[in-house]
């Protein structure tokens, strides 16, 4: 078997009631490094508990400001290696739904892990762009390290075969557009120049058609593919794919989260070498 290092991202939707169930799940795709966004203070030590109970190490963001109810967690596999968190802390609004870490793999070897929850612009308004700009300035840059960044970005709006995108600019008034398009873009097209390329459109291109996402209104709503990994070409991403069972179920009240999994897959036989921004 090849030896491999198995990532699963989850947007689990701040659901206590339903957390015991979303564990199981979670554990059953024998993830060997977790990124979480909307766990809550009531979820958090639950899912401590719940991990380290399964041989992971955990660290969050649980440093919630006023009425804020979200954060972000990390867990590693203790025999896949060992994280600590950042130094460098994140700023803006909402500090607490950006998450990063440095693991050390004893495959991989280190690498720098960004968990990201980027706010709605339906109820945040402006607040995105200034999120997704303080992601894009922190992380469009030459580094030499792996890296992973990943998470719910509630962006795009919509993707086409002929690899075309369409952000949420066009919800907004016009002196916003400019700004908003731009940001939108420079996380999920731009940051492919310093080597944090989508993996899922990396490896499928643009002729599939993912939704990791559905409201909950509407007759026929429409997905949305919001939750992404961009990765180093270095890590060797040999596959890209959405877990759909752990939103899907017949029964709304059996459904786990409105947000899908994601799973990454990396092995050093796939590897590129470092890109040349390294």
């Amino acid at each position: 078997m090849t030896p491999e290092v198995k990532l699963i991202t989850w947007n689990v939707a701040g659901r206590k009631g339903k957390q015991p169930r979303q564990a199981e799940a979670l554990l059953d795709c024998q993830p060997n490094i977790v990124a979480l966004q909307e766990v809550t203070a009531t979820t958090a030590p639950m899912w401590k508990s719940a991990l380290e109970g399964a041989g992971f190490q955990y660290i969050d963001s649980g440093h919630l400001v006023g009425d804020r109810k979200n954060f972000n967690a990390v867990a590693i596999r203790r025999e896949t290696g060992s994280l600590e968190a950042a130094t460098e802390p994140w700023q803006g609004e909402y500090p607490e739904r950006m998450l990063s870490a440095r693991l050390q793999t004893r495959l991989l070897g280190p690498v720098d892990l960004h968990n990201a929850h980027i706010v709605p612009g339906s109820s945040r308004g402006f607040a995105k762009v200034k999120q997704l700009d303080e992601v894009y300035r922190r992380l469009g840059r030459p580094c030499a390290t792996h890296r992973i960044l990943c998470g719910d970005f509630n962006t795009p709006q919509l993707e086409n075969a002929d690899g075309s995108v369409l952000t949420f600019a066009d919800h907004h008034a016009e002196d916003m557009r400019e700004a908003w398009d731009q940001a939108e873009r420079s996380i999920v097209l731009g940051l492919a120049e310093f080597d944090l390329a989508d993996l899922f459109r990396r490896l499928h291109g643009y002729g599939v058609q993912e939704a990791s996402w559905y409201p909950n209104h509407g007759e026929q709503p429409i997905g949305r593919r919001f939750d992404h990994v961009f990765a180093s070409s270095s890590l060797g991403g040999r596959s890209c794919r959405y877990l759909h069972h752990l939103r899907e179920a017949e029964l709304k009240q059996d459904r786990l989260s409105d947000h899908s999994g994601l799973e990454a897959v990396f092995a050093p036989d796939h590897a590129q070498g470092l890109d040349e921004h390294s």
